[in-house]
């Protein structure tokens, strides 16, 4: 009896030793890929959201770690403003509105993300810590960071471009810390090559137009003030050979004595259309004599004046 009851002691505590307080936890980070157009081509920025999914633990996690490693040759490099926030802060739920810290500034907060934008070995691989304020026990979304494809990438298929290293979670109860590495799928990229859309060809066609319109308003503008100048011109030289025909014409009047007013050049203008006032025939010399007679008078008035006005001034 004795000997049962030993056994059953003993088998007892074997079992209260193999089922001992050990958290236990079990899950996933899944890994979401968003860019904003169907195709991603060399210069396009797009988002990967981590999250916990499937997420089972008895005492709730504490802790979340790990490397984000990225091939340099395609993306750029990774910094503080490639975690995507909300005034500084990434809201894990409604428990866990953590700040965001920069590694290089030597905080180790007991709450919070810290990332590190500088990694020791330089290829990349950027390590990022979440210490929650309280356990997190169900999904939820962890971080979103962007991403940029570089600007001299050809188009093709990069696998492994982005890829997720020693990613851990911790969870602890009264007595124990647990901590377990879960499985992180790596990110594959397709760069598409550029082709020319519709919207393109329009752009193209109108900045086309665009082109011409102003190449033919500065054609048509050199062109009129060409003709502009050229009327000018020619205007001038017409108004300076008229002047000078016109002079001409009037010394040669004024030395024939000819009263030919209107044999200036005709070029058939109001202007220059002949005075028919005036009979082109040589003027008579009607009242010549009555112009004679009143001078011969006004002489002989003068004379006898002076005489007189003499002879006054000798008595005197």
């Amino acid at each position: 009896m004795k000997k049962r009851q030993v056994i059953t002691y003993i088998v007892v505590m074997c079992v209260l030793l193999c089922t001992s307080v050990y958290a236990t936890i079990s899950g996933e980070i899944g890994v979401s890929v968003k860019s904003k157009n169907e195709a991603l081509y060399a210069g396009d920025e797009f988002s990967v959201t981590l999250s916990l999914n499937n997420l089972t633990t008895t005492a709730g996690l504490n802790a979340v770690e790990g490397y984000i490693d990225i091939d340099k040759n395609v993306l750029e490099n990774l910094t503080i403003d490639s975690i995507e926030t909300t005034d500084g802060n990434i809201t894990i739920n409604e428990d866990n509105v953590l700040k965001l810290y920069d590694a290089s500034s030597n905080l180790n907060p007991d709450e919070g993300v810290v990332f590190n934008t500088n990694p020791a070995s330089g290829k990349g691989d950027y390590r990022i810590v979440f210490n929650f304020a309280k356990k997190v026990t169900s999904d939820a979304n962890l971080v979103t960071i962007k991403f940029k494809v570089k600007e001299n990438v050809t188009p093709g298929t990069y696998k492994n471009v982005i890829t997720y290293k020693e990613f851990k979670v911790f969870s602890e109860d009264d007595t124990t810390e647990k901590k377990k590495e879960l499985t992180v799928q790596p990110v594959t990229l397709i760069v598409s090559e550029k082709k020319n859309t519709p919207a393109d060809k329009n752009e193209n066609n109108t900045v086309n137009n665009t082109v011409n319109e102003v190449n033919n308003v500065t054609n048509n503008a050199t062109t009129n003030n060409t003709v502009k100048n050229d009327s000018v011109k020619n205007n001038t030289t017409n108004n300076i050979v008229n002047n000078i025909v016109e002079n001409k014409t009037n010394e040669s009047n004024s030395v024939n004595n000819t009263p030919n007013i209107g044999a200036t050049v005709n070029n058939n203008t109001p202007e220059n259309k002949p005075d028919n006032t005036l009979a082109n025939t040589i003027l008579p010399n009607t009242g010549y004599k009555l112009i004679v007679i009143p001078v011969i008078i006004i002489a002989i008035v003068g004379l006898v004046f002076y005489k007189k006005y003499s002879k006054y001034n000798k008595y005197n």
